[in-house]
């Protein structure tokens, strides 16, 4: 049995990326064993991933706030994470606190970034075997080129597609009608940057509502998200979602027609199904963090300040503009009917 250490530890929409990563190491080395270290943020999230054989947690939040106080627990972690003597440790996130773990953790062959395409240089200085990853292609062939490379396996890029099914307990809390087009809507991202206007999903419901007779679902994480999505729904053949964990609504996901999404964790979990997506991108490039598959439409917004940017609008924190989302709903709408087939039922 090969034992593989994966360290990807965050955040929610990188690891969801990662998984088709799992998918190939099950696939060619069928009998492996496969370890993740994760932040104790997503570590049911990893549970409900049945490829995965081992969870392993790391806290750090925890212990940058008080890392003294919590020190006998941080060597106790890397006490643990030696007991296991692994064939193989992917290091997928590149920064200076996942090549700590890389560190401390036993393995025969470390594998991470070379120089030029490591997150943070310190990184490199953890790992033995340095792979060069064309950082101008989709993260999700990032991350698999980086195994395959380590492997030394061809590149297949079939699993990029799989569609990755996570598994859940909990009873289907609702009935879809049935013969009506079923739109799931998720409005919502960590940055206020990568969101649509409330105008612009207005006018978009509308336009949806115009070519058809949908009922639109509206999903939320916060009150303050709630909230605003119970506005929006209010003018529409809507519902709002109840809260639900991660499994359940990507079951909900499946029983889409469409799910329109901004560039956020939903838009990964999202990309594990095979409903058609629409996905509106802003101050991140669709062309390194769209999924990948024909199911997906990806549209690009404008910056009204003209600006461009590789990866990430280095404004993506601080700016409160939407300014890179400057596209109207009608020509998003007129794009999503060009590039994707299904849209034949709105004619």
């Amino acid at each position: 049995m090969k034992k593989i250490l994966l360290v990807k530890t965050s955040a929610l929409g990188d690891i969801l990326q990662t998984f088709s990563v799992v998918e190939y190491i099950k696939a060619k080395i069928p009998s492996s064993q496969i370890d993740w270290v994760v932040e104790k943020d997503y570590v049911d999230l990893l549970l409900s991933y049945s490829q995965v054989d081992r969870v392993i947690s790391f806290d750090s939040h925890r212990f940058r706030k008080n890392g003294i106080q919590y020190f006998s627990e941080i060597r106790s972690f890397f006490r643990f994470l030696r007991q296991t003597d692994y064939d193989y440790v992917f290091d997928l996130q590149g920064n200076c606190k996942s090549g700590l773990i890389t560190l401390f953790s036993k393995g025969r062959k470390k594998i991470g970034y070379d120089f030029r395409s490591v997150p943070e240089w310190p990184n490199w200085l953890t790992t033995s075997t340095h792979i060069r990853v064309p950082i101008k292609r989709n993260m999700r062939e990032q991350y698999l080129f980086l195994v395959q490379q380590g492997l030394g396996k061809k590149e297949d890029l079939s699993f990029l597609t799989k569609e990755i099914s996570l598994v859940s307990q909990e009873p289907f809390p609702i009935v879809f009608p049935k013969n009506r087009y079923k739109i799931l809507i998720c409005p919502h991202s960590r940055w206020k940057s990568k969101e649509m206007s409330p105008k612009i999903l207005s006018d978009l419901v509308s336009l949806f509502s115009q070519n058809s007779s949908p009922i639109f679902y509206w999903v939320w994480g916060s009150e303050e998200e709630r909230a605003y999505v119970q506005t929006l729904a209010s003018s529409s053949h809507s519902e709002v979602l109840p809260k639900i964990s991660l499994p359940l609504l990507q079951r909900v996901m499946k029983e889409m027609d469409l799910i329109i999404s901004v560039d956020s964790s939903l838009l990964h979990l999202a990309g594990l199904t095979s409903t058609p997506l629409l996905a509106v991108f802003g101050p991140s490039q669709s062309s390194l963090f769209a999924p990948l598959g024909k199911q997906c439409v990806s549209i690009q917004g404008r910056c009204s300040h003209k600006k461009t940017f590789p990866k990430r609008c280095p404004h993506l924190r601080s700016c409160q503009t939407r300014n890179c989302m400057d596209r109207s709903a009608e020509e998003i709408f007129s794009l999503w009917k060009t590039k994707i087939s299904s849209a034949s039922s709105f004619d």
